[in-house]
Formats: C-alpha cells, sequence, structure tokens
C-alpha cells in the first residue's frame, strides 16, 4: 500500500529498537533487497550481518534496485551468501573482496520421506514453481517429451503462474504435449 521508499525509514527504526532490546548477535538478511533495511542497524550496533542470495545474480525479477541491494551488501556486510559457484564468480565481478562471498549448497527442508522408493505405478508428475526461466521449465518439457514417447498415457501437472507461461504453453504446441501437460494455474492453500 506504501512506496518501497517511504517505507525504510520506518521499518529502520523498529528493527534498530528490536535489535538493541533483544541485544541481537547476528541478523541474517534471507533476500538480498532487506540490506536495504538492515546494513545501517547492524553497522551501527556492531552486529555480524550477513546476506543471503536467494536468486541467480542475472536476475532481477523485474527489480532495478536489486543490483544495487547486492552492491550494498557485499559492502557492509560480513558474508554475503549465494547458491552457486557461478553465481560466486557473478559477486566477485563487483567486489574485490574474496573471502566476502560464500557459495553454500542450501538444502531445503521437504515433508517427503525420501527413505521409501516411488513405486512408479502412477503415471502422473507434478512440477509446482514460479514459469520464469532461472527455473528450467523450458528443459523439463523435452524432458517429459522422452517420457511420453515411452509412456504416452503420462501426465504432467504444471502447478504455478509466470512471465513464461505463454512460451512454455507454445512449447509444449510444438512438442506435441497438449495431451500430456496441464497447466492449472495457482493453487489456492486454503
Amino acid at each position: 500500500k506504501h512506496r518501497f521508499k517511504l517505507l525504510i525509514p520506518v521499518v529502520l527504526a523498529r528493527l534498530f529498537s528490536f535489535l538493541k532490546k533483544n541485544k541481537i548477535d547476528i541478523l541474517i538478511d534471507v533476500e538480498i533487497l532487506l540490506a536495504f533495511y538492515t546494513v545501517l542497524p547492524a553497522k551501527f550496533l556492531k552486529i555480524k550481518h550477513i546476506s543471503w542470495e536467494l536468486f541467480n545474480f542475472n536476475a532481477d525479477l523485474g527489480l532495478k534496485v536489486r543490483g544495487f541491494a547486492r552492491k550494498l551488501a557485499v559492502k557492509y556486510s560480513d558474508k554475503v551468501v549465494v547458491l552457486t559457484e557461478r553465481d560466486r564468480q557473478a559477486y566477485l565481478t563487483i567486489t574485490s573482496e574474496n573471502d566476502k562471498i560464500e557459495k553454500i549448497c542450501i538444502c531445503h527442508p521437504s515433508p517427503v520421506d525420501y527413505s521409501r522408493s516411488a513405486t512408479l505405478e502412477g503415471k502422473n508428475v507434478v512440477s509446482i514453481g514460479r514459469f520464469v526461466y532461472q527455473k528450467g521449465y523450458d528443459m523439463l518439457l523435452p524432458a517429459f517429451r522422452l517420457v511420453v514417447d515411452a509412456e504416452p498415457d503420462c501426465i504432467l501437472f504444471l502447478i504455478g503462474y509466470g512471465q513464461d507461461e505463454k512460451n512454455l504453453k507454445k512449447q509444449c504446441c510444438e512438442l506435441k504435449l497438449e495431451n500430456n501437460v496441464i497447466f492449472t494455474g495457482m493453487i489456492n492453500r486454503k
């Protein structure tokens, strides 16, 4: 409801107060854009500050300020955590402080029990996510074409939305997957 710039002073004041009151030792941003809010209180209160990049370095998700936030994080955070070696190398193009950029494998917790093997009796496959370049749906569809060639009655449910949806639907037609791929749109959790 409010412009981003107008929220910064309010968030800074509240964050500063919270960090000081609770005697926080380490502050971790789990999104590089949070650097706009966190670098100043962390430096002023001498709190160890880690910025965690959630996206590919080349992705700005339509927010040009993301590039500035990355530079801010690199300059003022104690560490910047990135997802891949390629991202680490990209970050090194905006800083000479090699020891500040950490590549780490960030495992996402999952409620799925991986100790059991799938029976492979079902013919349905589900993929959930944003339809954007970095998610690789453009590579999923040709791979699924190979599955359909072997098992013609397999169905792929694509749950989500995104800027590449139109192109993915076109790719489905080109791969003759119209009867095997179902775009469900976004599904409400309620």
